[in-house]
């Protein structure tokens, strides 16, 4: 059984750090696609929940304003918090009304952002979206990418599952590789690094196995975390003349890009105070590395080379809250 899910006033996810760059990530991605793909025409398909921050910044960065919230807990609420007239609320599982919204009518942008693990729905409805939605869409599914949900299944399986690879093996057995490496699944990070894999693999596969014109192109494959580990991976359905507009928009130009062979991109910013971060600012971009102890002379703040590294590769999308008082 997959988790349930998190209830509607748990977590305001306006405020988690990293899943707060994340978005912004993005939209840088959607902007640079922006130059030849007509992304404010598209529809925007994901969970708006409450706080409706997603939609709030496509709507603003992207112009998008044909925008389909899904909402299971509470629809109603989520109606009351609807922030634009171009928000549609659907009640219901999202397995099912992403087979309702018509993601064949035209390109969609769809994020599927669960916080169900390996054994929830995301596997088959990002397969779903491969072979069903319009050329050009862009596909993004998230996933929580804890691996106690294998031990729990071993545990609670009345034996008939013994290990986590037949756990895994359970959940998505065309997905996983043959054979696996047992170091995987004994390394949380590695786990993370597969999860998104077989993401990527249940898109490219669905979408070729369905006979389409169209491919799946691998764009992000993001880990991260505020609080439980999260595995975001997602790119584009792409005919003929859309690989032509793909190769004109320079993505090669972002850091994090998806690129064959490559590796996992970990978001992992650290916790800083606004004076920190200010300290920071005034140093990047660098010519080369700030060290530490660079940042200790010139500054006399003295903080992690892991804070540093981590802050010079997100410092542009970097949040700040702050508390107003009315």
């Amino acid at each position: 059984m997959s988790k349930p899910w998190t209830p509607l006033e748990f977590v305001n996810y306006s405020l988690r750090p990293n899943k707060n760059i994340e978005r912004k990530l993005i939209v840088e991605l959607l902007l640079a696609m922006a130059r030849q793909f007509p992304i404010r025409e598209y529809r925007y398909v994901g969970f708006g929940g409450l706080w409706y921050v997603d939609f709030v910044l496509f709507h603003k960065a992207l112009l998008i304003s044909d925008m389909v919230s899904i909402e299971r807990a509470d629809p109603k609420r989520a109606e009351f918090n609807r922030p634009f007239s171009c928000v549609t609320v659907r009640g219901g599982n999202a397995s099912d009304v992403i087979r309702e919204v018509g993601l064949d009518e035209k390109p969609a942008l769809l994020w599927l952002d669960y916080e169900d693990s390996v054994n929830g729905p995301g596997f088959q409805d990002a397969a779903y979206a491969a072979e069903t939605a319009a050329d050009g869409s862009v596909l993004l599914v998230t996933i929580n990418s804890n691996q106690d949900v294998l031990r729990r299944m071993v545990k609670h399986s009345d034996g008939q599952i013994r290990s986590l690879e037949e756990a895994l093996r359970s959940c998505a057995p065309h997905l996983v590789p043959t054979p696996l490496d047992s170091r995987i699944l004994s390394s949380q990070s590695s786990f993370e690094g597969l999860v998104g894999d077989m993401l990527l693999t249940s898109m490219i596969d669905a979408a070729r196995q369905a006979g389409r014109e169209e491919t799946f192109r691998p764009l992000l494959n993001f880990a991260y975390r505020d609080g439980a580990p999260m595995v975001t991976a997602g790119g584009v359905l792409l005919g003929p003349d859309n690989r032509k507009r793909l190769q004109k928009c320079q993505l090669d130009r972002l850091p994090w890009l998806c690129q064959p062979g490559s590796s996992q991109y970990r978001i992992a910013a650290p916790l800083l105070t606004a004076k920190e971060k200010g300290t920071l600012d005034r140093l990047l971009p660098a010519a080369g590395k700030l060290t530490d102890a660079d940042l200790f002379e010139r500054t006399s703040l003295k903080l992690k080379q892991s804070f540093i590294d981590e802050y010079a590769k997100v410092y542009r999308h970097y949040p700040q809250f702050a508390e107003l008082f009315r």
